[in-house]
Parts: structure tokens; C-alpha cells; sequence
């Protein structure tokens, strides 16, 4: 028997006399070095074995503990700030967080849910559940909370990342989405385009995803009307600014675009007021996953894919836990083209 075969046998033998249960601290590294008169490397080298054998957890500046064998990892965490329960972005997460209970339920997880408050810190819930979590999926978490999951070892997807974090992110590829407006545009030989867009505010998407590029739209649309509508930072929405340009706007556009969903419901309601401006005129509309709209006009979406975004999710992180080398480290999901619809009412 090799020095680490005894080591191992000890330790195992070390619980079972001691009838230490999981969670429960057992002799570090050093001491049983000194005990067994064994290098500290051999030491290591066979808790690191039983720690793969599922027998301890070592935790960096806390210590070592008993693990229970095999003990099934039967949660999943789904980390959220605030942003959730705020301004028009918690509709795409209360639906997102719909697809992600269904996903993760189907292969036999349960969701536990946490939404940054004062209420209870990550660090609580993470102590809590610890050795029951098989993984997290953060929501456009903080890097902080991030830092201290990744910490206790527990695997972890971030998905629509505030921040760049180093760990597997999930998201939508908001160029495409602007690369593919374009596209549009210019396939239906469009010159005189009228554009609504967010100007920045606290509550914007701009806030909620770094990646989308504002920054982008004055050079990708700089040869059209591109309007930035203040919609939430008035009583109003912006409506009173939206009336206000659709009055000056005397051509009729060859196009119009919305690059926010809620600008787009907004104006729809003056849709039959501005003939000259929307009567017979294609219109795109970036969409939320509630989107609909029951009009007459003609209207091509580009939608959030949630249901695509949440099957990558868990494949991203379910490889994450099974140790399977990750062959994509970062997954960007396009957005889902709808064709346009015409419906005449009249």
C-alpha cells in the first residue's frame, strides 16, 4: 500500500471511528502531516483524491470536511439582481424565469430562486444549501456574488452579464440584431427611414446589458432619422416626444424602426392618426417575448429567443457540472426573425 493509499484509508477510517457526519471539520492538511510523519505534497495529493471521491470538501481559509458520499445535488440557483423586479426588462425575465424552471425541472433539479436585497446576502443562501447546489445561473448577477459561488467551487453560467465576468456567459448578440435591421432596410431599398430608439436612462436596457450597443447606432444608422425618445424618464413615456416628431415629419418614410419594444406600443397608437407616416410603410420592431400587437399594419419582429437562450444555458452549465471540456466557452444566441404579418381589418 503507497503512503497515499494509507492516507486515504486513515482519513476514511478517521470519520467512520469518530462517527463525524457531513459537514463536520476533520484534521487539516499540516497536522496530519505532522502525525503520520508524511510529507505535506502526499498529504495533499490523496485529499485531493478523496475530495474527487466525493468523501471531503476543502474549503480555501476555512478548512477541510466531511462530504457526504455521493450526497445528491439536487438544486439549481438561479442569482438575480434587482434588475428583475425593475422597469420594463422583469418582463423578459419573469418569462425567462418560466423557460428556466421547465429546463431545469426536466432533468430533475429544483430551482431555488434569489434576487439581490438586504433581506439575505448570497454568502447565507450559498452556506445554506451549499453541498446540495449542483450549479447557478446567474442573471445579469453581480461579479461580487459571482467571485464567491465560484469560490465554494459550484459551477456557474452567467447569462446576460452586466459586466464581463471570466466565467461561461449565455447572451444575445445585439449586433446582430442591429446588423440585421440593416440588412432589412437596404434589401427593401429603403433610403428615408424613421428610427425611434431609447435615449439612456437608469432603468434602460443599456444599463441592464453593457453589450448593447447605443454606441453603434449613430454610426450604424448615421444615414437616417435615428430619434432618441426619453421614454421613462416622464410621466408620459416619451409620448409627448413621440407625438411631437411624428407631427414634423411631413415625407412619408420608406420605413420605420423601433428599437425598443415599448416605444413601438406607444406609437402604435398613433398609427391611424399619422396615415402619411404608417399607412402601407414596413415596420420593424425589436420585441419583448410578450409582445403582440393586433393591428393592421405591417410588422416584422425581431424577437428575443428565450427558448433558445435557456436550452444553451443548460447545456452550458450541465457540462460545466458532468467536467466536460467546455468546447464553447461563451454562447451568443441571435435574435429570432418573425416574418412580417399584414393585417387588414378594414
Amino acid at each position: 500500500m503507497t503512503k497515499r493509499e494509507e492516507i486515504i484509508k486513515y482519513i476514511k477510517d478517521y470519520i467512520k471511528d469518530n462517527n463525524l457526519k457531513y459537514g463536520d471539520k476533520i484534521i487539516s492538511e499540516t497536522l496530519l502531516a505532522e502525525e503520520l510523519k508524511i510529507s505535506r505534497g502526499t498529504v495533499r495529493i490523496a485529499y485531493a483524491d478523496l475530495e474527487k471521491e466525493g468523501i471531503i470538501d476543502r474549503e480555501h481559509g476555512r478548512g477541510t470536511f466531511v462530504a457526504l458520499k455521493n450526497k445528491e445535488k439536487k438544486y439549481i440557483f438561479i442569482v438575480s439582481t434587482d434588475y428583475a423586479t425593475q422597469g420594463d426588462i422583469k418582463k423578459i425575465f419573469r418569462f425567462f424565469f418560466k423557460i428556466l424552471n421547465k429546463y431545469i425541472i426536466d432533468r430533475n433539479y429544483t430551482p431555488i430562486y434569489f434576487i439581490s436585497n438586504k433581506m439575505i446576502d448570497i454568502k447565507t443562501l450559498i452556506e445554506t444549501y451549499k453541498y446540495e447546489i449542483a450549479g447557478v445561473i446567474s442573471l445579469a448577477g453581480r461579479v461580487e456574488d459571482l467571485d464567491y459561488i465560484a469560490s465554494n467551487n459550484i459551477p456557474i453560467v452567467d447569462v446576460l452579464g452586466v459586466l464581463p465576468t471570466p466565467y461561461p456567459l449565455v447572451t444575445f448578440d445585439f449586433s446582430y440584431f442591429h446588423e440585421e435591421i440593416i440588412k432589412i432596410i437596404k434589401r427593401n431599398g429603403c433610403t428615408n427611414v424613421l428610427i425611434f430608439s431609447l435615449a439612456l436612462r437608469k432603468d434602460s436596457v443599456s444599463n441592464v446589458y453593457s453589450s448593447y450597443p447605443f454606441q453603434l447606432e449613430d454610426f450604424i444608422f448615421s444615414d437616417y432619422n435615428n430619434n432618441r425618445i426619453s421614454y421613462g424618464q416622464s410621466e408620459d413615456n416619451g409620448e409627448e416626444e413621440i407625438v411631437n416628431i411624428l407631427d414634423n415629419i411631413k415625407e412619408k418614410p420608406d420605413m420605420v424602426v423601433f428599437l425598443d419594444d415599448n416605444l413601438f406600443k406607444i406609437t402604435s397608437e398613433y398609427f391611424d392618426d399619422y396615415p402619411h407616416i404608417f399607412k402601407d410603410t414596413p415596420i420593424i420592431t425589436h420585441s419583448n417575448i410578450n409582445w403582440s400587437y393586433t393591428g393592421k399594419y405591417n410588422i416584422t419582429r425581431l424577437e428575443f429567443d428565450l427558448y433558445e437562450m435557456g436550452r444553451a444555458t443548460m447545456e452550458l452549465l450541465e457540462g460545466i457540472i458532468q467536467n466536460k471540456p467546455l468546447i464553447e466557452y461563451n454562447k451568443i444566441i441571435k435574435h429570432k426573425l418573425i416574418p412580417s404579418e399584414y393585417k387588414n381589418n378594414e
